[in-house]
C-alpha cells in the first residue's frame, strides 16, 4: 500500500516498546525523492533535524533549537538566540512543517520521523564529515 507525500502511516518501533507492553505504532511520514532533498538543501534545515532525532521524543523547544544552531560554529547562523529564533519561527519550520516531517504546539517542535528523510540526512552528514 503506497501513501501520498506527506501522509502519515503507522509502524511498530521495537526499541521503544515497554517491558512487558505491547507494541506501540509510531507516525511516521512519506516523502517524495524531492521533497526530501529540497528539505535538506538548507544547512540550518538539516541541524534542527539532526537535534530533534537525538532528543527525548525527538522533541525540542524553538529556544533550545536556536540554541544549538547558535553554538554550532556555523557563520550562517552567527546571532543571538532571539535572531535564530525568529530565523527559525519564520523560515525553517515553516518549511518542514508544510512537509508534515515536524509538528509545532506553542513554541514546542516534535519531529515526524520518515524513513527517506533519516536515510538521505545520514547520507549528507556522512558527505559534509569526508
Amino acid at each position: 500500500m503506497s501513501t501520498k507525500e506527506g501522509e502519515e502511516t503507522n509502524s511498530i518501533d521495537a526499541d521503544n516498546v515497554p517491558a512487558g507492553n505491547a507494541p506501540t505504532p509510531t507516525r511516521t511520514v512519506s516523502l517524495s525523492v524531492s521533497a526530501t532533498l529540497e528539505l535538506l538543501a538548507s544547512r540550518k534545515r538539516r541541524m534542527v533535524l539532526e537535534f530533534l532525532r537525538e532528543m527525548p521524543d525527538d522533541t525540542a523547544t524553538v529556544a533550545e533549537l536556536a540554541e544549538h544552531l547558535r553554538q554550532s560554529g556555523d557563520e550562517s547562523t552567527d546571532g543571538t538566540c532571539q535572531n535564530i529564533s525568529m530565523m527559525l519561527t519564520h523560515a525553517h519550520l515553516p518549511k518542514l512543517e508544510d512537509a508534515s516531517v515536524i509538528e509545532r504546539e506553542g513554541r514546542t517542535v516534535q519531529y515526524r520521523r520518515s524513513d527517506r528523510l533519516d536515510d538521505w540526512l545520514l547520507r549528507v552528514r556522512a558527505e559534509e564529515t569526508n
